[in-house]
């Protein structure tokens, strides 16, 4: 158990929940590990675009019809690690950022019907768990921030991608020439320093001075020096590596770790979720004291945050892949959490939140991994 908690809050568990939600399955029959929403034809409901079956698929909504709009080259790895959506071309609509072969983005076409288009970003590694668009180098424009999880010993047996960059985290400004993968720049932010499997990263202003630190979890298990969350803060060249200034050990299976206030004290904080372990916990600006949540949820590798009832605090969502349960986290402003189960035969790799449906409530959009479908759960 986790050696620094220093605070316990009591976990209400409500099978009641607040908030009701209705599942529709867009997709079954392969592995997708992330899914992403946008509303590609301006119709008022998100479209979802995933990969499975080394093909790039989109459903349009309303009606959610799978098409398949690109056959993924050879080698690639059937579905993409990770997920993110970008304007990476400078167009007006978003791209897709993914992870598999090594790093890449898909063209969005003028219609999101037609073929889209492959390029690659980067095969210097493959080892990439997590794609953040954030503005690491703060110069205004959105950055491609990523992480190579494996360590420098690793060799593979076969494919065209190398590893170099081993246990770091890596950002790529866009290029002014995005479709020439040789107009792609590499800038190590954590250079070496983040081993042990590290996952899901993201960036939030945590000590007040107006410029975002970056946090990550690494998972252990396989991975050696893992088991912890992790903050680095930039330096005044912010595409020079930064430094790692703050360690949270014993973490088991740490996979998530965000900024957000949960507290409403006008300080972020930070929530975090055990997703190759077991549980979700915060930490309490600005001492981040560890405030365990739940301790029950086993290996929600598939966590958010988001207002989702409206109220003005940030709640939770989280899938818990060996407890096969689907439940939101409700905050009553203080960073204390009612739990609500919303579905317990669902297991899930990633999730996106946002309001689907253009009903003005969050929905979110689930990648389902080992169940091998994507779902919708429009909220009610």
């Amino acid at each position: 158990m986790n050696k620094i908690l220093c605070l316990v809050i009591f976990l209400v568990l409500s099978t009641q929940a607040k908030l009701k939600f209705e599942m529709r399955e867009l997709f079954s029959g392969a592995n997708v590990n992330s899914a992403q929403v946008w509303d590609y034809d301006g119709n008022g409901h998100g479209d979802v675009i995933f990969t499975a079956k080394n093909q790039l698929n989109i459903a349009m909504g309303p009606e959610y019809k799978v098409k398949v709009v690109l056959e993924m080259p050879a080698g690639f790895r059937k579905q993409a690690i990770h997920s993110r959506l970008m304007d990476v071309d400078g167009d007006g609509d978003m791209d897709f950022v993914g992870t598999g072969q090594g790093i890449y983005w898909l063209e969005c076409p003028d219609n999101p019907r037609d073929t889209w288009s492959f390029h690659q970003i980067t095969l210097d590694f493959s080892g990439s768990h997590c794609v953040l668009i954030a503005d690491a180098d703060e110069d205004g424009q959105l950055d491609i921030v990523v992480n190579n999880f494996q360590p420098a010993e690793f060799k593979r047996h076969k494919g065209p991608t190398k590893n170099l960059y081993p246990s770091s985290i890596i950002c790529y400004p866009i290029p002014n020439k995005p479709k020439n993968q040789h107009e792609w720049k590499a800038y190590p932010l954590a250079d070496g320093d983040a081993p042990g499997g590290s996952h899901y990263m993201s960036m939030a202003d945590i000590d007040g001075d107006g410029q975002q630190e970056m946090f990550t979890g690494a998972k252990g298990e396989k991975f050696k020096n893992g088991n912890y969350f992790a903050i680095w803060k930039a330096g005044k060249d912010r595409l020079k590596p930064w430094d790692k200034i703050k360690v949270f050990k014993d973490q088991m299976g740490a996979t998530h770790l965000y900024g957000a206030d949960l507290n409403v004290d006008g300080l972020n904080d930070l929530v975090a979720s055990r997703g190759h372990g077991k549980g979700l916990l915060w930490f309490k600006a600005p001492d981040f004291k560890a405030i365990e949540i739940d301790v029950q949820l086993e290996r929600p590798h598939t966590m958010d945050i988001a207002d989702l009832d409206n109220d003005g605090d940030i709640d939770i969502l989280a899938c818990g892949n060996d407890s096969k349960r689907l439940e939101w986290y409700e905050n009553d402003g203080k960073g204390n959490f009612t739990r609500h189960i919303i579905s317990e035969n669902q297991q899930a790799y990633d999730v996106s939140i946002r309001d689907i449906n253009g009903d003005g409530k969050l929905d979110f959009v689930i990648a389902g991994w080992q169940q091998q479908s994507v779902r919708i759960y429009f909220q009610k």
